[in-house]
């Protein structure tokens, strides 16, 4: 059995619905279909012991036109969960084991929500979305696809992050967030890298204070004297790139400079 993961539970779901079908107002769509069964064992029968066997009918729910948390739950293997009684606590599934199929359902569903929120400026909850008259199937394969290649670019740390910018009215700039995804980046990719802990718990320190505290400018123009190749996640310009007097100590009082500068209290 492969391992389910978040993003891939996400590009399941949008297959599911190019291929049996997107629907509203219910997780599926199911068509009635028939199946034969073992019957009772018939002990009187011409054989000794025959085993019977009849027809039954019932939902198919696996190949069904799906909404878009139904499509998802097809794809994380919980369908039948939905479905049933514990459908109800859905909600409680997010904290569970991060390789149960429930968490990850929960997960993927909640990455959606922000990716929503992010790229396509809604804040209705998916199901709302889902139903509203203006989205078509095409708006919801692309919103599947859209949301799992963010979880691989940013995490979902760090997308959801950029949905609570989103949310408050701020629109996340480049030098404004640094996840710990991004920090990795920086660390590995970077011309200049920091190499203390006190270097990188700075880093981590601006990119959580940036990231609660929206009055950014004053940290902003502190930041002027790290170089691009710290900052940026595009690679440097020429001009960007540390000089060989540049120091690990200049960057991090810098840092620690915007750091201090956004917990300050600002004037409107």
């Amino acid at each position: 059995m492969s391992t389910l993961t978040i993003p891939g539970v996400l590009r399941g779901a949008a297959e599911h619905i190019q291929t049996h079908g997107w629907t509203r107002g219910a997780f599926y769509r199911p068509a009635v279909k028939q199946r034969v069964v073992p019957g009772p064992i018939d002990l009187y029968g011409p054989g000794a012991a025959e085993q019977t066997v009849k027809v039954e009918q019932y939902l198919d729910y696996e190949h069904a036109p799906a909404c878009a948390l139904g499509a998802i739950g097809i794809a994380a293997g919980v369908q039948d969960l939905l479905l049933g009684a514990e459908g109800a606590g859905v909600h409680g599934w997010g904290h569970l084991p991060e390789d149960d199929p429930r968490h990850i359902y929960s997960e993927a569903a909640l990455a959606l929500r922000y990716y929503l929120e992010v790229e396509l400026n809604t804040d209705q909850a998916v199901p709302v979305w889902n139903d509203h008259g203006a989205v078509t199937v095409e708006t919801v394969v692309g919103a599947f696809q859209g949301a799992a290649e963010a979880v691989e670019r940013w995490g979902m740390a760090g997308l959801r992050q950029r949905a609570t910018h989103k949310r408050m009215g701020q629109r996340p700039k480049r030098h404004s967030i640094l996840t710990e995804a991004e920090v990795s980046i920086l660390k590995s990719q970077a011309t200049w890298t920091p190499t203390s802990e006190a270097a990188t718990e700075a880093m981590k320190s601006m990119g959580e204070a940036l990231a609660m505290v929206g009055k950014e400018i004053k940290a902003l123009a502190a930041l002027t004297q790290v170089p691009e190749a710290l900052l940026g996640l595009e690679g440097p310009d020429p001009a960007d790139v540390p000089s060989e007097d540049t120091t690990e100590v200049d960057a991090v009082m810098a840092i620690e400079a915007a750091v201090a500068a956004l917990t300050e209290p600002v004037n409107a």
